[in-house]
């Protein structure tokens, strides 16, 4: 059985005091060895020992808390590679992580949505947006060696045209930049009037620039 600190200070007072090791052990629901090798710890060894009691996952506990509090529809893949990529030491297989975040949830009520919230939007007017992503594809060139492709779609909402953008190199800000431009002003739909809808966090810049 775990005791927490102050129980262990205690414990430490009645045996100062001269209280016998079977009865202070029978008070904490501890077996007497046990009783006695806590007795016989100091304040460090005892935070040390309690330390290395903690379960590997609740050391990163209020971490995980506090993604959920921000965004309770965050999913468990998501969580995880938000620890991998603050914690450069965490490791932890994915079976198990899921397994504990399903108990956290659990504990933690059912003030945490589990399943992200849909609705069916309303049919939008030619050219007013798109949706695009970025991506990359291992293939092998026209010589035989293995080559890696960088790429950006995007695909119109109304008419669901696909438009692909091919680089050799991987994107950087001013290249991914160019591609979003290139494929508006190629676009049979592309989305020249003021209420674009497009990139939500570019589309300013993207309209000022069509336009110049």
């Amino acid at each position: 059985m775990k005791i927490n600190k102050e129980q262990w200070q205690k414990m430490k007072e009645h045996y100062e005091l001269g209280v016998p090791i079977t009865r202070i052990a029978a008070r904490n629901d501890l077996a007497v060895p046990t009783c006695r090798r806590y007795l016989m710890m100091d304040e460090k060894e005892y935070d040390e020992f309690a330390a290395s009691q903690i379960p590997y996952m609740d050391s990163y506990r209020e971490f995980i808390i506090d993604k959920l509090k921000t965004n309770p529809q965050l999913q468990n893949t998501n969580n995880y590679y938000y620890l991998k990529e603050a914690f450069s030491d965490f490791e932890c297989p994915k079976t198990t992580f899921h397994k504990y975040m399903q108990t956290l949830r659990q504990e933690l009520g059912g003030i945490y949505v589990r399943q992200r919230v849909t609705s069916i939007r309303k049919p939008l007017p030619p050219g007013y947006e798109a949706q695009a992503d970025f991506g990359q594809f291992a293939m092998q060139s026209m010589y035989g060696e293995r080559v890696r492709v960088y790429f950006f779609c995007m695909t119109m909402s109304y008419s669901r045209m696909h438009f692909v953008y091919f680089s050799a190199e991987p994107f950087t800000t001013k290249a991914a930049f160019e591609a979003k431009v290139f494929t508006l002003s190629t676009s049979e739909q592309s989305p020249l009037c003021s209420d674009v809808l497009f990139f939500r966090r570019a589309h300013t810049i993207i309209e000022r620039a069509l336009r110049e």
